[in-house]
């Protein structure tokens, strides 16, 4: 069995005074040895729920849905998959390459901690993924406390949070 990074919408739209200095910390942590790392990527469309239900208006096309300057490099050299929902799960290419590749252990980061973040985290948790998450790699562009309360969500549903990803060992 194998396992992968998985970085979660690290894209320019998520990116303010409160995620700022999350891409750097992800591009570090990524120089460890994974079987794969994985970019998920959101794309919002016309017939989404967020722009149908939400009348939400943004992440349709570059430069919002563009992977962060930090990460260009690591994204290139990486597998890169499209999603247009909260969980990475619903991204079926995303789906084969872990079923294809024997993925089952998932080190999770990225945007937003109380949105993506959280709700591929419970899928992957629900689908039989061994789940790491890695608290220091994740945030919030909403602000600190959106971030602080989906860790708790997290916590309390009983998968391993990784607070400080500096010294945990990748198996």
């Amino acid at each position: 069995m194998s396992n992968a990074f998985v970085i979660i919408d690290a894209q320019k739209y998520f990116i303010n005074d409160f995620t700022k200095g999350v891409p750097e910390k992800i591009a570090r942590f990524a120089e460890r040895k994974f079987d794969s790392v994985i970019f998920l990527k959101f794309v919002n469309a016309e017939s989404s729920n967020f722009s149908k239900d939400l009348e939400w208006k943004k992440m349709f096309s570059s430069p919002e849905i563009d992977i962060v300057p930090e990460l260009e490099n690591l994204a290139k050299k990486s597998v890169v998959f499209s999603k247009t929902s909260f969980s990475a799960f619903r991204s079926k290419e995303f789906v084969d390459f872990l079923r294809e590749n024997k993925v089952d252990r998932l080190y999770i980061c990225g945007f937003d901690t109380d949105g993506c973040v959280l709700s591929t985290a419970l899928e992957a948790f629900d689908l039989g993924y061994a789940v790491r998450v890695l608290e220091d790699l994740c945030a919030s562009h909403h602000g600190p406390a959106f971030h602080k309360n989906a860790v708790t969500i997290m916590r309390r549903n009983a998968w391993s949070i990784i607070s400080n990803s500096n010294g945990l060992t990748i198996i």
